[in-house]
């Protein structure tokens, strides 16, 4: 190019990375994933989905601390209110799947780590003290969701059943054994979500101490006990489902493997015609585990923009000081 358009292209570039310097790190990881794994169509696919969602967190984020834009809270603001489905099992049990499935029924689900991230100041005034469990379940059903629970939030539990009408539904495995084994490859989360790049951002570190009550909440207490003993993990497990067993009533409770698929769910929530499409199926652990690759490549990999920017803003200076001596002649 001419040294003009040179000049115009790192001028546009500088200004890009000054902007989106915390987005640089990801797709540097993304783009050396994909490469390795190019070879093979489903590792492939399964990389790219992993990348989608790390970048809708890291929107989460960017979103929280510089605002939201007018078109998404009007958005927001337009949603029809009121909880009709609460969702108390813990992460590993196919709520993922459930958040899909309730998805395509028509619910307007609150479910992943992006979604927490848009009431981390509410979460963190939850473990302040400030505000209640029930007031937190208010400020989701007042942007709209009717259905939430799920990983981050199966705790409110208690707090849902005692709405007027709301459905819960505890999501369960085939055994407490397989779940202890499961739960690891997403505990392992949990150690990058408290490491540099995220904690960069206040909305990360506001729900820190949240993380840490889930990591109560799914053993015995002991946080030297998580993620790695399964005998603590197991108990933490049959613990939870007894007492949600003991909080909600029987006919407003579902106890649900995914693997039944839509009839019972179907027949739970009312649902005058079911699905005639195989049930959802995702978040496997191979899809997990790499998803975690990710999260700890993110943490080893986010300096890359700020070592590769120095070096731009030489060359931009060089494009500048040619440009000016292009005048001069």
């Amino acid at each position: 190019p001419s040294p003009r358009k040179r000049f115009e292209l790192l001028s546009l570039y500088t200004a890009a990375m000054s902007k989106k310097i915390w987005s640089g790190a990801v797709y540097i990881v993304f783009l050396l994933g994909h490469g390795v794994l190019a070879a093979d169509k489903s590792l492939f696919e399964q990389s790219h989905a992993a990348s989608s969602i790390v970048l809708k967190i890291l929107d989460s984020m960017k979103n929280q601390t510089f605002g939201e834009t007018g078109e998404a809270q009007a958005a927001a603001a337009a949603r029809p209110a009121g909880l009709k489905v609460f969702a108390a099992g813990f992460g590993r049990t196919g709520t993922g799947s459930l958040a899909v499935a309730l998805t395509e029924l028509g619910y307007r689900t609150f479910m992943g780590l992006d979604d927490l991230i848009t009431i981390s100041e509410e979460v963190a005034a939850l473990h302040d003290g400030k505000l209640s469990k029930s007031e937190l379940l208010q400020v989701i059903i007042g942007r709209g969701f009717d259905a939430a629970g799920f990983d981050f939030l199966n705790a409110l539990y208690g707090e849902a059943a005692t709405m007027p009408g709301v459905k819960v539904v505890l999501t369960v495995r085939d055994t407490p054994e397989a779940w202890a084994e499961s739960w690891p490859v997403v505990g392992s989360h949990f150690e990058s979500y408290r490491s540099r790049p995220f904690t960069f951002f206040r909305a990360m570190r506001n729900l820190l101490p949240h993380f840490d009550s889930m990591t109560e909440t799914v053993t015995d207490g002991n946080p030297a006990h998580h993620p790695l003993n399964l005998t603590a993990l197991r108990n933490g497990y049959l613990r939870h489902i007894d007492e949600v067993r003991t909080t909600v009533p029987p006919e407003r409770l579902l106890i649900f493997n995914v693997k039944e698929g839509w009839p019972p769910l179907c027949r739970f929530l009312d649902v005058p015609q079911c699905p005639t499409t195989p049930f959802p199926r995702v978040n496997d652990r191979v899809f997990l585990a790499r998803l975690g690759y990710i999260f700890v490549g993110f943490t080893w990999l986010w300096p890359l923009p700020f070592l590769l920017l120095p070096p731009l803003l030489l060359c931009t200076l060089r494009a500048l000081r040619f440009r000016r001596h292009e005048k001069e002649m």
